[in-house]
């Protein structure tokens, strides 16, 4: 790397940081993804998009490599041109339906990437979530989409109404929130499910009817407060068997007509013109869409999984407590996401972090500056900094916002704990959810600081299911295991309160894995990343939050 005579960075250097990293975010790829297609080491792509290529190595085979994996031509990484991008795919109208969505996610992307967008900036604007996107443009436009959300994306793409399903805009007609026809307007959500289920269920003839009722009761209708392992247990299977016969239906979903969509737009809709209110208000005005016994939040679940339609105004009422009134405009909306989703990954949002975001969205400096005002009008905010500090930076909407990978963490290490969880035992569990959230999307990993210590104890000196001196956390009232822990997990806990506290790798192996409870690479993937678990030594875990008396005692047994 070079250095003027004043001991600054080489501003060509620079420029070339940044045309790589605009390149990759163009085409949604992670930094590892591009070191392991290139065969170039993680820290080096690291570097260069930090501090750009040396001059030196304009020949190298390293710069060749990596040009080949941001798929542009030879000499683009010290040359001034855009990298050229190829024509646009044509939508036939002969091609088969997953033909045409398959083509219109490709011209969606390309078109992305040749505005110089990047893809988790557009996914904000089209508020759905950046590894969402990333499957449409990869996978195909799904064709349930609502009429509303292509229109936002066309806008984005500064396209013409039409354009992204391949349409003439002469001929096409304008863009209306869907309304799905007669039919499904005269359908509640839960004939809807009842109906996808029968579809979903076709592709197995002789067990049709169970797969069918299978998929209803999941989805909440005929449930009678059962659980999915009574249901299977009815028909003579494991709850094990339900979830994957439950698991290929969801993959069939998209065979799905598009109109089932109509209701759950319409049921969105609704719930906006009565937010806020109380639950039982909600339910009453909600009812003749829902269908008789479906609950609110088992249409919510259907339209996530199967119709990959996030119901935003059903979502927040049932898990955002602070959202007690809709956004005032588009750029409140973007500021509550954008500390949502570090909330999400991390526990807590920070000013900085938004404020540094939106100047890559290319706000203003007053907007910018107003984002510290716009946080803390919301219900629930507070900060987490230290009382002495004078300008907090660190701040979060309090314990009822959905997802929070400290309370998550304390949950469920509190649900399996027999002894008062020590901070370092806390903080442990909390550090093993924060890792697992900020791997998945490259965004959180580089944009999402991992807050301080004080911040973390903050959290759990205001989270109310927990009791007990600070640094000594025990639950408030007992929680139960089984609602608390995944299906997966609790399998593991059960091995460990039938074995013991400490256990081998050979133990669990043959209690879990012999027996068909889980297969190997599930266990390796919990041991290695679950909360409740403690890697004691090579091959010996501990249940985390278990009695020293009882682990020690255990050890020496082994």
């Amino acid at each position: 790397m070079s250095f003027s005579e004043t001991g600054s960075l080489n501003l060509p250097e620079i420029a070339i940081a940044n045309r790589i990293r605009k390149r990759r975010e163009a085409l949604g790829l992670s930094r590892k993804s591009v070191a392991e297609s290139s065969g170039i080491h993680l820290s080096s792509v690291t570097r260069w998009e930090r501090r750009g290529v040396p001059a030196y190595m304009s020949r190298s085979t390293d710069v060749r490599r990596l040009e080949r994996a941001l798929k542009v031509s030879a000499g683009w990484v010290f040359s001034t041109e855009q990298p050229t991008q190829g024509d646009e795919p044509r939508i036939s109208p002969e091609a088969s339906l997953q033909a045409r969505l398959r083509t219109a996610g490709d011209r969606a992307r390309m078109r992305r990437e040749t505005l110089g967008i990047a893809r988790n900036h557009l996914a904000l604007r089209l508020e759905v979530r950046d590894v969402t996107l990333r499957q449409w443009e990869n996978a195909g436009v799904p064709h349930s989409l609502g009429a509303d959300k292509i229109d936002a994306w066309e806008k984005a793409l500064q396209v013409e109404p039409g354009w992204l399903m391949g349409k003439d805009p002469a001929t096409s007609v304008s863009l209306q929130p869907v309304q799905a026809g007669p039919a499904a307007d005269s359908r509640t959500a839960a004939q809807i499910i009842l109906e996808a289920g029968r579809i979903l269920a076709l592709a197995t003839p002789t067990t049709a009817e169970r797969n069918a009722a299978l998929f209803a009761m999941r989805y909440g209708v005929n449930a009678g407060g059962r659980t999915l392992a009574t249901v299977a247990s009815e028909y003579g299977i494991t709850e094990s068997r339900a979830c994957q016969i439950l698991g290929v239906m969801r993959k069939r979903a998209s065979e799905l007509p598009a109109e089932f969509a109509g209701t759950f737009d319409l049921l969105d809709a609704t719930a906006k013109q009565h937010l806020p209110c109380t639950p039982e208000r909600l339910e009453i005005a909600l009812r003749p869409l829902l269908g008789e016994g479906l609950r609110i939040e088992d249409a919510w679940r259907f339209a996530m999984d199967i119709l990959e339609k996030p119901l935003l105004s059903l979502e927040t009422h049932l898990y955002d407590d602070s959202a007690v009134a809709p956004v005032e405009d588009e750029r409140t909306a973007i500021v509550r996401q954008m500390a949502q989703s570090m909330i999400t990954a991390v526990g807590a949002a920070h000013v900085g972090v938004l404020m540094g975001y939106a100047i890559e969205l290319g706000w203003s400096i007053e907007a910018v500056g107003s984002i510290r005002e716009v946080i803390q009008k919301a219900q629930g905010f507070e900060w987490l900094d230290r009382r002495e500090r004078k300008n907090p930076e660190w701040f979060w909407y309090g314990e009822s916002l959905r997802n929070n990978p400290v309370i998550v963490a304390l949950r469920r290490v509190s649900s399996v704990a027999d002894a008062p969880i020590v901070a370092d035992v806390a903080m442990g569990a909390v550090e093993r959810i924060r890792e697992l959230r900020l791997s998945r999307e490259e965004r959180c990993a580089t944009q999402y600081p991992v807050p301080p210590w004080f911040v973390t104890t903050a959290i759990l000196a205001r989270a109310g299911f927990l009791a007990g001196a600070p640094g000594r956390y025990r639950p408030a009232t007992p929680l139960d295991p089984k609602s608390e822990l995944t299906e997966q997990e609790y399998r593991l806990y059960s091995a460990f309160k039938r074995h013991g506290p400490t256990l081998s790798w050979e133990t669990l192996a043959a209690d879990l894995v012999d027996t068909g409870e889980m297969n190997e690479m599930t266990l390796r993937g919990l041991l290695s990343r679950s909360p409740i678990v403690v890697t004691q030594s090579l091959g010996v875990y501990t249940l985390r939050g278990a009695s020293p008396c009882a682990a020690a005692a255990e050890s020496m047994a082994a």
